[in-house]
């Protein structure tokens, strides 16, 4: 056998391609160190270099065109491919670019290549990573926990004047209205019918339930976070734990009795934004976010309304819990929304095509510009994707 028959077929990530000239680089890692005074240098040695391999690469044909995009696209990618050298074999091997491919006239239909590929190495060392939204929701449960605890201990019907029992159930019963009016004040009627029976049995709770507060506030709890399942729901919960979006009628607080209703009612109403901020926020984290401006904005929203809920909590604990849950929604945006693109306006200068729009933004990418298109147009709410107005400041997302 020839030395010529003995080299392999050389291919990169399984395209084959036609070797010119293969050389290599090897040897040791030398630092080499001047000393003050002195002639001779000091030689340290480091190691070994990484092997690396120039292979100049051919391509011929009448197709040259349609096996250049081929070859491209696996040089491009950015990941460990398989390099089969003709000499060397088989190994896992890194582009390490620039490539340069170059056509010449002279030689018709070919196209060369000058491709600096270099072996693969090991893993990466390993990083610590922290799951921001594990975080969020672990945060969001102990916030859950005091929230409850804390009715528990504030919200009390036993052994007290009958005023104070009925007093309690109609206050169960505004509070059950007001919010199934958001849900629907919200277009969530899906999420209306699924409420509707604990809506009833808090609308006409019975002496056992309200002796209980512990179950009651569950009870409470799981009607407000049916409107997590609303296709907006964590700006619908967002809306119920505003301060002012839920309130009962006043009453004079002249004896005994009616000092505890007004204390079972505070209780109320302060667990039903509580329970609506903390899943508000858990919808909101799990949702995520299209640009950068849109999770600043959601931080400032939700931290504002759980440092408000925090600073009304009736014991340490659940203003300690808030004020945890805050900050781990603080660091979950710092970390999530770093990478997502800003949004940013442009004013098409005469009535034209999304598509058209699109081009001028990312180009020719088709991976892409349908996509973009049809993004621009939801987003503006454009009536027809043919025919965007000029004129019209419009809001696109773009990567920095």
């Amino acid at each position: 056998m020839s030395f010529l028959d003995s080299l392999r077929p050389a291919s990169f990530r399984g395209v084959a391609f036609f070797v010119d000239i293969a050389s290599k680089e090897f040897g040791p890692r030398t630092v080499s160190h001047g000393m003050t005074l002195r002639t001779s240098p000091v030689h340290e040695f480091l190691g070994t270099l990484p092997e690396s391999f120039t292979i100049e690469a051919l391509l011929y044909g009448d197709d040259l065109e349609a096996q250049s995009r081929v070859f491209d696209g696996a040089l491009t990618e950015q990941a460990t491919g398989r390099l089969v050298h003709p000499l060397y074999g088989e190994l896992d091997a890194v582009v390490m670019g620039p490539v340069r491919s170059s056509l010449s006239t002279r030689e018709g239909r070919v196209l060369r290549y000058s491709i600096p590929f270099q072996r693969a190495g090991g893993e990466a060392s390993p990083t610590t990573r922290v799951d921001t939204v594990a975080r969020v929701s672990s945060a969001a449960a102990l916030a859950k926990t005091a929230a409850i605890e804390e009715f528990n201990n504030a919200f009390a019907v036993a052994g007290q004047h009958a005023l104070v029992l009925d007093a309690a159930r109609a206050s169960l019963t505004s509070l059950t209205s007001s919010i199934l009016g958001q849900f629907r004040g919200w277009a969530a009627t899906s999420i209306v019918t699924n409420a509707s029976p604990a809506a009833v049995r808090l609308a006409d709770a019975p002496e056992a339930l309200l002796a209980a507060p512990a179950s009651l506030a569950s009870e409470l709890y799981g009607l407000v976070q049916a409107g997590a399942g609303a296709a907006s729901g964590a700006g619908l919960l967002l809306s119920i734990a505003a301060d002012g979006a839920l309130t009962l009628p006043s009453a004079p607080v002249t004896t005994p009795a009616r000092i505890r209703a007004a204390e079972n009612d505070a209780a109320l109403v302060q667990l039903v934004r509580a329970a609506a901020a903390i899943e508000a926020v858990t919808a909101g984290t799990t949702t995520g976010w299209e640009s950068r401006e849109e999770a600043e904005a959601w931080r400032n929203d939700a931290g504002d309304l759980l440092a408000a809920i925090s600073e009304s909590a009736g014991t340490e604990t659940t203003w300690k819990r808030m004020a945890d849950l805050r900050a781990a929604v603080t660091r979950d945006v710092a970390v999530r929304a770093l990478p997502l693109p800003r949004l940013r306006a442009t004013v098409p200068a005469q009535t034209e095509s999304s598509l058209l729009i699109a081009y001028r933004l990312d180009g020719d990418n088709l991976a892409t510009l349908f996509d973009r298109a049809g993004e621009i147009v939801t987003r503006n709410r454009i009536r027809h994707p043919g025919f965007v107005p000029g004129g019209r400041s419009l809001e696109v997302l773009v990567d920095e």
